[in-house]
């Protein structure tokens, strides 16, 4: 037999060699688990120290630690995200120990009154990330020409922390890098001000199931910009994941209000709803970044 024709041979007795080989695992590929994430940030650690850095540059510049702004959609935007906290009606209930960070961050004046209530320049309906850094946007009657909301929010508040929750409406266009690129640039913005950031991922989205498949990637993004700042990650979705309808109302898209509309009282009542655990949780952050602000 000749070397050509014993080739094919060689070749299927090699192939048969190598399936009865025991085959090398394929390594998973990590899922994305949102619960891993704390609801209330861990401050410490790397997390600590940028915190500090930031604060303490701040302090140097004008920033008051006092006061924090708002960024973000109608979701921060509408009154009853903090406001009535900032007026008067909390009723902490088992809470009590959160009267220390009210009476803390009502004590500076802003634009429109304390940072509770204050109208931020940031927070609009129907914004996306982009709009945050569209000067076109900005309120022209208050911002300076060619200046975006977010800082123009900044430069007049001059705050020791900004609230960033944003995204709900980046769903619609389904491009995530563009919308961890847009989050990225924010939060390069807020830092460069002096201001500590602190992310909040976003609430499910129950009005479209397409969008709503699309909330895990989007909060996986966020969770990436925060970690790759080393800034507080403040897990909202979790929070509100045991609610009735997740926390979210019957538009699918804005958190959940009580019966009475008062998003300020923290009994077993209120807190089935999701702007009420917003307000609770917003405290709560607040309080956790307190002892790294002074």
């Amino acid at each position: 037999m000749s070397r050509k024709s014993l080739l094919p041979v060689i070749i299927a007795i090699i192939i048969i060699v190598l399936e009865g080989l025991p085959q090398a695992p394929v390594a998973a590929t990590p899922s994305f688990d949102l619960h891993a994430y704390p609801i209330i940030p861990l401050v410490r650690g790397a997390v600590y120290s940028h915190v500090r850095y930031v604060a303490r540059k701040g302090i140097r510049r004008g920033n008051r630690t006092h006061v924090f702004s708002k960024i973000g959609d109608s979701i921060t935007a509408f009154n009853y995200f903090l406001t009535p906290i900032g007026s008067g009606a909390a009723q902490l209930g088992s809470y009590g120990d959160l009267q220390k960070v009210i009476v803390t961050f009502s004590q500076d004046p802003v634009r429109t009154g304390n940072s509770f209530v204050n109208q931020s320049l940031a927070a609009h309906g129907a914004w996306t990330s982009g709009d945050l850094l569209d000067p076109n946007h900005a309120d022209h009657a208050t911002c300076a020409a060619g200046e975006t909301p977010l800082n123009c929010e900044l430069r007049i508040a001059k705050p020791g922390v900004a609230l960033i929750m944003i995204g709900t409406n980046d769903l619609v266009f389904g491009d995530v890098a563009a919308f961890k690129n847009n989050l990225n640039q924010i939060v390069t913005v807020v830092e460069l001000n002096s201001v500590v950031p602190v992310v909040s991922t976003i609430p499910y989205r129950r009005d479209n199931p397409a969008l709503q498949d699309r909330v895990a990637a989007y909060n996986e993004a966020i969770v990436q910009v925060a970690l790759a700042h080393n800034i507080p990650l403040w897990n909202y979705w979790l929070a509100c994941e045991g609610l009735p309808s997740n926390g979210v109302s019957n538009d699918g898209i804005h958190p959940s209000l009580p019966p009475d509309s008062n998003t300020a009282i923290f009994d077993d009542v209120h807190l089935r709803f999701g702007f009420t655990i917003r307000n609770l949780t917003a405290l709560q952050v607040l309080q956790r970044l307190m002892p790294a602000l002074q």
